[in-house]
C-alpha cells in the first residue's frame, strides 16, 4: 500500500475522533514515525521496538498480547492488522486517550516541524470594520471561521454579505465537523435569505422515510459529500468528505457493510468516534465510508461506487 497523503491521514484522524487542534501534530508525528507508510514495521529490539504501521504501535513482548485484547473491538486480531491505516489510527486514538501525546517520543520534535496544510481552497472571511456591525450573528460565525482556519488564506467578503446562503455553505464544507456544527447552530438562528441569482441553495438533507427501501436495504438516512447528489450535505464534504448511511436494523447495517467490504471498500466509524447529538451511530445503526481511502479527486467516484453496490439511486 502506498504512503498516505497528509490530507488522507487527517481524514482518518477526524473519523477516529482526535481533537481538531491535535490533528496537525498527529500528522507530523506519523511522518516522523513511519513516513506515512501504513506498512512500516520496526522490529529493532535494541530500541525496545516491535512497532507497526502509521503510528508505530509498539507490540514488543508482553505489550503485544495486552494490546491485542485492548484493540480487539476495532478489528485488530494480529500484529499485521496494524498495517491497516484505519485500524492503526483507531489504535493510536486508544493510546492517545490513555497516555497522551507524549506516548510518542517523536512528539516534541514533531511539534517544531512545519504545520501541514490540511484544508484546501480559500475561505472568504469578513475583516474587522467592514460593515458587519449590523450582522452580529454573522460576526460570531466569522470569528469561528477565523479561529478554525489557522494558516488558510483569508480574503475580504463583500460588506453586505451575511453568514447564510450557498456561499456560506461552500465555506462550511472546508471546515472540520466540530466547527461546522457550531456554525450550523448559529446560522439556524438567522432569518432565511433568498440565494443570489444563479446560486445553488444548499438545504439540510431530509431523512429517508423509515419504511423506504433502497436496493433491498432499509436505508433510513443517507448523507454524502458528493455535491452532485440530492442528499449532499456540506459538512460531509471538503476535508471531511465521507459517506454516512443508517439502517433500520443492525442486521441491515451489517449486511451493507459486508457488501462494501467484499468490494474492497473500507468502513470508517460505526458506533465509535464523535458525531452529532442523536446520531444513528450512537444507536449502533450507522456507519461511515471515509474518502481518505482514495486519491484526491476520486471522492465522488467512491460515492457513486457505494451507491451502486448498495443499489441506491
Amino acid at each position: 500500500m502506498a504512503a498516505l497523503s497528509e490530507r488522507q491521514l487527517a481524514g482518518y484522524l477526524r473519523q477516529a475522533g482526535f481533537p481538531e487542534e491535535r490533528i496537525p501534530l498527529m500528522v507530523n508525528i506519523a511522518k516522523r514515525e513511519s513516513g506515512l507508510n501504513p506498512q512500516a514495521h520496526n522490529p529493532n529490539r535494541a530500541t525496545g521496538d516491535n512497532s507497526y504501521g502509521l503510528f508505530q504501535i509498539n507490540m514488543i513482548d508482553s505489550l503485544g498480547p495486552a494490546r491485542l485484547k485492548q484493540f480487539a473491538d476495532i478489528g485488530v486480531r494480529s500484529y499485521e492488522d496494524l498495517k491497516d491505516p484505519w485500524k492503526n489510527v483507531q489504535a493510536a486514538k486508544r493510546v492517545f486517550d490513555s497516555q497522551g501525546i507524549n506516548a510518542w517520543t517523536t512528539a516534541r520534535a514533531a511539534a517544531n516541524d512545519p504545520t501541514p496544510v490540511l484544508r484546501s481552497g480559500e475561505i472568504d472571511l469578513l475583516p474587522a470594520g467592514s460593515g458587519q456591525e449590523g450582522d452580529p450573528l454573522g460576526a460570531m460565525v466569522d470569528s469561528l471561521l477565523a479561529s478554525s482556519l489557522g494558516q488558510a488564506v483569508q480574503k475580504p467578503r463583500a460588506a453586505d454579505a451575511k453568514a447564510a446562503g450557498a456561499g456560506f455553505m461552500q465555506d462550511l464544507s472546508a471546515l472540520d465537523p466540530g466547527t461546522a456544527a457550531q456554525i450550523a447552530a448559529v446560522t439556524a438562528l438567522l432569518p432565511k435569505a433568498m440565494p443570489a441569482a444563479g446560486a445553488r441553495e444548499v438545504t439540510p438533507m431530509p431523512r429517508v422515510g423509515a419504511g423506504e427501501s433502497e436496493g433491498g436495504l432499509n436505508v433510513i438516512e443517507y448523507l454524502t459529500g458528493d455535491p452532485s447528489h440530492g442528499r449532499y450535505r456540506a459538512d460531509h464534504g471538503g476535508s471531511n468528505y465521507h459517506e454516512h448511511l443508517a439502517f433500520g436494523t443492525r442486521e441491515q447495517r451489517d449486511a451493507a457493510m459486508q457488501k462494501l467490504k467484499a468490494a474492497g471498500i473500507q468502513i470508517g466509524s460505526v458506533n465509535d468516534g464523535k458525531h452529532a447529538p442523536g446520531s444513528y451511530h450512537y444507536q449502533d445503526l450507522a456507519f461511515d465510508v471515509p474518502a481518505a481511502q482514495v486519491p484526491v479527486g476520486q471522492e465522488q467516484e467512491l460515492s457513486r461506487r457505494v451507491r451502486e453496490i448498495l443499489g441506491m439511486s
